[in-house]
């Protein structure tokens, strides 16, 4: 019960943050739901090889709950990444290298790949077994994260650099954010719902 009680005020609190744009409660949500993951009698009651694989798939989760909020920006300040006070030619080398986004987009997708081939090698002896009813809820865990992991590497696809020709006149604009962030809490959530899946849903079986 408490780790239900933990992992439900977690998840809460990771999904309200991310809404919010807050990074540290989003980060310290996320994070505290994939800690309960971690450490649930189901995970740790598993066999060494189904563990270990959990525990790793977890850990790259957790890398990409903290490489996608870093980016943030500062609620208070409008943005992540001045620009006041640069120059023309600052501004076109910025333009013409690997932005932050791109490579913060391809380093959360080979994450999420890498998580989900961790989960999908701990489900490996549920399906041997060939329980089709056991592999439902692990399985669509993993399927989820899939599918976020294909928006990250289609985000870095979008956010991909391109050539920037001189003489083109360059514009920038400073915004303060102050709307609530659907996205990112829809994503926050799917996050936590599909961690549970693939973790509680392939500990289980081969935990009892």
């Amino acid at each position: 019960m408490r780790l239900l009680l933990s992992f439900a005020v977690a998840a809460v609190l990771g999904v309200t943050g991310a809404l919010l744009g807050s990074a540290p409660m989003a980060a310290v949500g996320c994070l505290g739901v994939l800690a309960v993951l971690a450490v649930h009698p189901w995970t740790r009651a598993a066999p060494v090889p189904v563990r270990l694989a959990l525990w790793a798939g977890l850990l790259l989760l957790g890398v990409v709950v903290g490489v996608h909020v870093s980016s943030w920006p500062d609620p208070m300040t409008g943005s992540s990444d001045p620009v006041t006070g640069a120059t023309p030619e600052e501004i076109l080398a910025r333009l013409t290298e690997p932005s932050a986004a791109y490579r913060r987009y391809i380093a959360v997708s080979v994450a999420l790949g890498l998580a989900c081939a961790c989960f999908g090698g701990a489900l490996v002896p549920v399906a041997r077994r060939r329980d089709v009813r056991a592999l439902l809820l692990p399985a669509a865990g993993v399927a989820l994260l899939g599918v976020l992991c294909w928006q990250a590497a289609d985000a870095a696809r979008r956010n991909r650099p391109r050539p920037v020709e001189r003489g083109t006149f360059v514009s920038v604009l400073a915004i303060r954010d102050t709307e609530p962030h659907v996205q990112s809490a829809v994503g926050a959530g799917l996050l936590v719902l599909s961690a549970a899946g693939a973790v509680l849903g392939a500990a289980r079986r081969d935990g009892r």
